[in-house]
């Protein structure tokens, strides 16, 4: 996928399994709720820019996910949800910036990672104002 056909999704991405349906909203997918949802005064959530991971990954495997997040006024969390295709809830791991500015990694545990494939977002916060 090149920079110009990376998604570019604001406060969240959402993305669908390992078979990777690229989706604005999964069912059973609460957008609003979570403490991250706030986009402070300035009314401007971060941006996420994130590659979509390939199909065909093994069951059992687990899959690092990386996006670079950016906010004018910083970025406070950036948080990865995922869980196995079928699955009603949703664990979460917190992404860690690299040494990379702006980049961040998480990774989905094996456990989740099955043969009909694994939903996952990535939800972003702004430190504020």
């Amino acid at each position: 996928m090149t920079e110009a056909t990376r998604p570019r999704l604001a406060g969240a991405a959402w993305l669908s399994t390992l078979a990777l349906t690229a989706a604005l909203a999964l069912p059973g997918c609460p957008t609003t709720g979570d403490d991250d949802d706030d986009t402070t005064a300035e009314g401007t959530p971060p941006e996420i820019v994130h590659e979509a991971i390939a199909d065909g990954r093994p069951a059992a495997v687990q899959v690092e996910v990386e996006a670079v997040v950016t906010d004018d006024q910083g970025v406070s969390a950036v948080t990865l949800y995922y869980r196995a295709a079928g699955e009603e809830s949703f664990t979460f791991t917190y992404m860690y910036e690299t040494e990379n500015p702006g980049t961040y990694v998480g990774s989905i545990a094996a456990s989740k990672v099955t043969a009909e494939g694994v939903d996952y977002y990535i939800r972003a916060a702004d430190t504020g104002a």
